[in-house]
Order: structure tokens, then C-alpha cells, then sequence
């Protein structure tokens, strides 16, 4: 397989789940909580903002947690992504769930997100894609306002897994590498970050269910003639799911305050 870009693997999910769904839908991860089944819902429990607010969703997919974001909230909310075939998805459902005055989104990458505009910065599950992360995460600290707040959560890896399996993670996910939390720790002059382990809440499945639905992918790549486009994708997928089985992965959200 081509080595992929960030842009061709969000591209390719959307041309594949879009053909079955009708609406925006999470690419992150579902949780098991008493009162929140999605880690955006969860962001939104935990926010003091006002009616107006700016809030930036980094990496918004097609749009299905801005929209918790902004309806729990009722903030302005402006997502980001690399593929224009998300924001083109994104626009379409706002516009139909008349939310397009508290909904906007654009192609840009997180390099170029604007200084001090924003009163929240949530980036789940889209900064492992990002080569010098650390720039990243300063990058996005400066787009906030005084007093604004930095949420990511993401895999974090812990231990030493077989590297083959870390290597189909980056192939597929297009990952300069898998990275652990000492890298999420941003220069001295930057503050450290409180974190939550959200490990516990992560559904997984059991691992015979695992194998099932990996036998069944491969099937249906046989039935397509082996060019199913999304194949390597999920895979990758199956393996993370069985690194947070095997406790080699752990699941944080990590907050930092301007």
C-alpha cells in the first residue's frame, strides 16, 4: 500500500462511511459512562462558557462533535480538517439541522488556526497525526483567549508493544509515529497539563468478537477482488483496539489553561 497522507486517509473513510450513513457520525472513540457516551458530551459537562463563546473543534471529522459542542453550549463553533469532502459533509448536515449560524467549518490545517480567537480548543483523536507535536500543541495554546482551554484527548501509548503492530498503526493512520505522554508535555515555558485517564471507559470488545468482525473485513476485501480502500484502515483500528486489551494503550484527556 502507498503510504498515505492525513487528507487521502479521512477522504477515504468518508467515501466509504458516507455510503451508509445519512448524518454526521463519531470517528473517535464511545464511552461507557454513567451520563456520557461520547467523549464530546463529556467535554461539554465540564465547560463554563456563555451563549457567543468561540470554540475551535481541531480535527472535527464530519462535524458530529461540534454539533454536541455547540448544542450543549451554545457556542459558535468552527471546525477543522484536512479533507474537503469532511467539511463539504460538515456544511451539508449544519445547513440541515439549521444550524449553520452556530456551525462553520473550513479546510485548514492546525498550523494555521488563528491567535487568541478562541475561548475553547478541543482536539480529540487529531494531534497524533501531527509530525512535530509539541509546535502543535503551542500552536494551539496561542489560539486561545485569556483564560481559554485547551482540551486533547487521545491514545497514548504505554509499554512496549510488538513494533509490527505499532508500524501497521502508522502506515495505515498515516502516524510519523505512536506517541507516548512524555511527548504531550509541551516546552518549560508552557504550562503542564491536568490529566484524565479515560481508559477505564473505553469500550472495547471482547477479543472473540475482535477476530469475528477482522474475519469478516477480510472477507469482504476477497468479495471486492482485494482493493477494498479502507482494509488497512480498520485493521489498524483492530490492532488498537487489542493494545488497549493487552493495556498497552491508554486513553487521556489532557486540559492546559492560557
Amino acid at each position: 500500500m502507498k503510504e498515505p497522507s492525513v487528507t487521502s486517509v479521512y477522504d477515504r473513510l468518508i467515501h466509504f462511511e458516507s455510503k451508509r450513513r445519512n448524518s454526521p457520525y463519531p470517528i473517535h472513540k464511545r464511552l461507557s459512562l454513567p451520563d456520557a457516551d461520547d467523549v464530546y458530551a463529556l467535554i461539554a459537562q465540564g465547560l463554563e462558557l456563555r451563549p457567543g463563546s468561540k470554540v475551535l473543534d481541531a480535527g472535527c471529522g464530519t462535524g458530529y462533535g461540534s454539533r454536541i459542542l455547540a448544542s450543549a453550549t451554545g457556542c459558535q463553533t468552527h471546525g477543522i480538517s484536512l479533507s474537503a469532502d469532511e467539511v463539504a459533509f460538515a456544511r451539508k448536515h449544519a445547513a440541515v439541522r439549521e444550524m449553520a449560524h452556530q456551525l462553520s467549518f473550513s479546510v485548514t490545517s492546525f498550523d494555521s488556526v488563528t491567535k487568541a480567537q478562541y475561548d475553547l480548543v478541543g482536539a480529540v483523536e487529531s494531534v497524533k497525526h501531527n509530525p512535530g507535536l509539541r509546535d502543535t500543541i503551542s500552536t494551539l495554546l496561542g489560539a486561545l483567549r485569556p483564560g481559554g482551554r485547551l482540551i486533547i484527548v487521545d491514545d497514548v501509548l504505554t509499554g512496549s508493544p510488538d513494533r509490527a503492530v505499532l508500524e501497521r498503526l502508522q502506515a495505515a493512520w498515516a502516524l510519523t509515529r505512536v506517541y507516548s505522554e512524555a511527548d504531550f508535555m509541551p516546552p518549560m515555558a508552557a504550562p503542564t497539563p491536568s490529566v484524565r485517564d479515560l481508559t477505564p471507559h473505553v469500550r472495547v470488545r471482547h477479543r472473540a468478537a475482535l477476530w469475528l468482525r477482522h474475519q469478516a473485513l477480510k472477507a469482504t476485501r476477497r468479495l471486492r477482488g482485494g482493493e477494498d480502500d479502507v482494509f488497512e484502515i480498520f485493521q489498524a483500528g483492530f490492532d488498537l483496539e487489542m493494545l488497549y486489551r493487552q493495556r498497552f494503550m491508554r486513553y487521556l484527556m489532557m486540559s492546559w489553561y492560557s
